[in-house]
């Protein structure tokens, strides 16, 4: 595991591999100081572990292969605040991104307070990183600039829609706007874990020899957590979790605002249902996404020297 003092903490971490496997501390130390392991960071946008768990082509393809950190928190359950503190490594207290919109949060707030200056791609790039990013950057990007580029990356690929979009959007590609449809090949995600297998075969011939991180942000499983059109229907059968406290019954013992709450009607019970299923329709792209990865990492023979972290941003 890399760790660059002051630049990122993995503060919420499901998974951490080495995909060939998880090396003994020996063969860690022995290792040559100077060499610089490749790096993907796959973060998720409001994926529980409960339903990462239902991923079982994530968990053959990560878990297994590498650590689960099955206790891990996220420093602030919110989109851009958490997305902040994962790109600077700082708490929500030092950022000072509050929130997801402005005057408090959002990408300008991050941007005016200087932290695009000090975060881990300009860090790794000052290292000798080649870096990129595909996907979500930080809630209201990109402001009033849509081809704007924050500084640090050399590969840019984000997405510049104004709520979450699965098919009808638009991409910031290295400063161009890009705008994508409804056919299936337009699938977001898709086109991320398409752009991203690019760059790594591209990085891993690299001439220089340099190392590359990727920072892949995907946009499932958010609602309106519309699955790709290969996937609808998958998971028909799955039925949501209910603990105890799923339209509880008896709620004598919780305080008086919840016990003026009616139960669930019957079609909010459907609707929660829907939802849980679609959610987990589309992490069947991303799980597709990262075994595209392994096997263009295996391909360029650089699987060995990468590290892949996977994670989100925050629960559900």
């Amino acid at each position: 595991m890399l760790v660059l003092p002051g630049v990122l903490v993995v503060l919420a971490a499901l998974f951490l591999a080495g995909c060939s496997g998880v090396q003994p501390i020996k063969e860690e130390a022995e290792a040559s100081e100077t060499a610089q392991p490749n790096i993907i960071f796959i973060v998720t946008d409001d994926l529980d572990y409960a339903s990462a768990q239902r991923m079982e082509g994530l968990g053959s393809l990560v878990r297994e292969e590498g650590a689960s950190f099955g206790n891990a928190f996220v420093s602030y359950p919110l989109c851009c605040p958490s997305r902040a503190t994962v790109l600077t490594g700082l708490y929500a207290h030092n950022h000072e991104v509050w929130g997801n919109c402005s005057p408090n949060g959002g990408f300008e707030k991050f941007r005016e307070g200087g932290n695009e200056e000090r975060t881990i791609a300009v860090r790794l790039q000052e290292g000798g990183y080649r870096t990129a990013l595909f996907g979500k950057y930080l809630n209201k990007y990109p402001g009033d600039d849509p081809t704007y580029i924050p500084p640090g990356w050399d590969e840019w690929h984000a997405s510049i829609s104004a709520s979450t979009s699965y098919y009808d959007y638009e991409l910031n590609e290295n400063g161009a706007v890009v705008s994508y449809g409804q056919e299936p090949g337009d699938y977001l995600t898709d086109v991320l874990s398409g752009k991203a297998a690019d760059f790594v075969q591209q990085a891993a011939s690299d001439a220089e020899g340099r190392p590359f991180f990727v920072y892949l942000a995907p946009p499932a499983p958010h609602l309106p957590a519309t699955p790709a059109k290969r996937h609808r229907g998958t998971f028909a059968e799955e039925v949501v979790p209910r603990p105890p406290s799923f339209d509880e019954e008896d709620v004598s013992d919780k305080p008086s605002w919840m016990r003026n709450i009616s139960r669930l009607p019957d079609e909010a019970a459907s609707s929660i249902e829907d939802r849980h299923r679609k959610r987990i329709n589309s992490m069947l792209a991303v799980q597709e996404m990262v075994a595209s990865l392994v096997r263009e990492l295996e391909a360029a023979s650089v699987l060995d020297e990468t590290y892949i972290f996977f994670t989100s941003d925050n629960g559900w």
